[in-house]
């Protein structure tokens, strides 16, 4: 065998691999803007997410399957958020298990997958992969604000 041929399958692949794979998980959970448009459906309706459920701010819906490692963990996590902010934060699990058809419908192509809902159940931001928890608080706090009147003294 050809030196360069082999050194070119030897380091150029492994190193372009480890290259790709970086920039992959530099993206995972990763928070991304929802479309927000005024006068827009909520998405909660297409959730089956009756308006009860859904917290005064925003709420978390995480999709999830049962073959998902990371999203026992992201639950939990998500779920402490939600605590810290009483009803005005909700977390919600949704079990894409057995349903392909809402995996299309929100494109889900990977568990966990979480949507931030603003207070009219409108998509505000989207992550894929396990959340990265201070972005995720930034948004919750822009939506706070808001939604929020202020209150003069």
């Amino acid at each position: 065998m050809d030196l360069v041929p082999a050194l070119v399958a030897g380091i150029g692949l492994p190193a372009l691999a480890t290259l790709i794979g970086l920039v992959v998980r530099s993206r995972d959970g990763r928070l991304r803007a929802g479309s927000r448009t005024p006068g827009a459906s909520g998405e909660a309706e297409a959730l089956g997410l009756a308006p009860d459920v859904l917290g005064t701010d925003a709420t978390l819906v995480q999709f999830s399957t049962a073959y998902c490692s990371r999203c026992p963990g992201t639950a939990r996590a998500l779920g402490d958020l939600a605590d810290a902010h009483d009803a005005d934060v909700r977390h919600v699990e949704i079990d894409l298990t057995d349903d392909a058809a809402l995996a299309d419908r929100f494109d889900v192509r990977q568990t966990p997958t979480v949507l931030v809902l603003d207070a009219a159940g409108r998509i505000a931001g989207r992550i894929a992969g396990v959340p990265r928890t201070g972005e995720l608080r930034t948004l919750i706090d822009d939506l706070s604000r808001r939604n929020r009147v202020p209150q003069r003294a």
